[in-house]
């Protein structure tokens, strides 16, 4: 597994992780993990920092003043228009659903492996985890005896399994 991938996953379930968390996956450390890769873009947002820390800095006028360096459920750097929208609520809303250790991510991704696993040899549908259809505005459509959700933007669909009977 690549950072690329664990990414993917993250982006396509909506779902924060720690720069450590995947780094642990990895076996990397948290700062040597981002680089060499794309330039910030939506899809790594969802790797965030686990921690608020800041640096002290001075003015012009000598006047010490602290700059944040980075805020806990935040990814590092990003200005908001590089962060992918719904991780940006995420964060601003202070929700506590990040995966903060390696041991957590490795299992949620076990997980998404298995439904996913499930759904490709099993036969079984996939529906929105957030609920009615009808109310999010999207669709469901029909390939090859599995029905797949589709939107205006299909890489924010969340899906989990379910099973036709």
């Amino acid at each position: 597994m690549d950072l690329q991938t664990i990414a993917t996953w993250l982006y396509s379930r909506e779902r924060r992780a720690t720069y450590g968390a995947v780094a642990s996956v990895l076996d990397k450390t948290a700062r040597e993990l981002m680089s060499g890769h794309p330039p910030r873009n939506q899809k790594y947002s969802w790797i965030v920092a686990l921690t608020t820390r800041s640096e002290t800095c001075t003015r012009s006028d000598g006047t010490p003043f602290p700059k944040l360096r980075s805020r806990a459920g935040w990814p590092t750097g990003y200005k908001h228009h590089q962060m992918d929208r719904n991780c940006y609520l995420q964060a601003r809303a202070g929700l506590d659903n990040v995966l903060k250790d390696g041991a957590a991510l490795r299992q949620w991704l076990d997980e998404r492996r298995r439904i996913c696993s499930g759904i490709k040899h099993r036969g079984m549908r996939l529906r929105y985890e957030s609920g009615d259809l009808a109310k999010s505005g999207r669709t469901c459509v029909r390939r090859s005896g599995i029905f797949f959700s589709k939107s205006i933007r299909p890489q924010h669909c969340k899906v989990s399994a379910r099973s036709i009977h």
